[in-house]
């Protein structure tokens, strides 16, 4: 039974909880390995610190972010298979499609080599850009701005919760308050791929792009 419980945590925290989070770990024997690979100021993360068993077996990192949301932290991640959030209800992808096709790509902030090697290694092909795709990048296009407004592009999927009183009798957990949030974000500055609308274009919104 517990080699199905999860080895490799990643847990992205609000403001002011590391603390807690930090000292709960500490208690029952974790202990902190390194700064996870985010070293310097970042407008979005505020501190990241990478714990580990004592048996070396499992690790979890710890993500504060630096606002109150913390999608705009996640956002910053440096693949976009990272960008998967798991909550007390519900699971969301924010680039499904390229998950379908078992596909990541490098954002904004380089991955390490050893982040990038962890998913080749679960048999997820690697890209730093869409420069060399032989298709349009579409919703993975590194030009275009997603936003969270109506979830368009977002996979959700409802789980239930540890005890599955969640999306029950009214109880939507909490996907009516992601879907209330208006953030926007995008992993690259402009497109190089020939095939792509958006080549050498600096804006553009999901909504102007079919995924058929």
């Amino acid at each position: 039974m517990s080699d199905e419980l999860p080895h490799e945590m990643q847990i992205v925290t609000p403001p002011g909880t590391f603390s807690t989070w930090a000292e709960s770990l500490l208690h029952i024997g974790y202990c902190f390995v390194d700064y996870g690979g985010f070293i310097g100021y970042d407008p979005y993360i505020q501190r990241v610190h990478k714990f580990t068993s004592p048996n070396g077996n499992a690790s979890v990192v710890i993500v504060e972010s630096r606002k109150t949301s913390i999608l705009q932290a996640m956002f910053n991640f440096g693949l976009t298979s990272e960008m998967t959030l798991l909550d007390t209800s519900r699971l969301y992808c924010f680039y499904p499609k390229l998950l379908n096709e078992n596909l990541t790509i490098s954002a904004f902030r380089q991955p390490r080599p050893t982040t990038v090697n962890w998913w080749i290694s679960r048999s997820v092909t690697h890209y730093d850009n869409t420069a060399h795709w032989t298709k349009a990048c579409r919703s993975a296009c590194l030009a275009i701005w997603r936003h969270t407004d109506g979830f368009q592009g977002i996979g959700e999927f409802a789980w239930g919760g540890i005890d599955n009183d969640k999306d029950i009798d009214g109880n939507m957990g909490d996907s009516s308050y992601l879907r209330s949030l208006r953030l926007k974000w995008r992993i690259g500055i402009h497109c190089a791929n020939d095939r792509c609308p958006y080549n050498s274009h600096f804006y553009g919104t999901l909504s102007e792009i079919r995924d058929n």
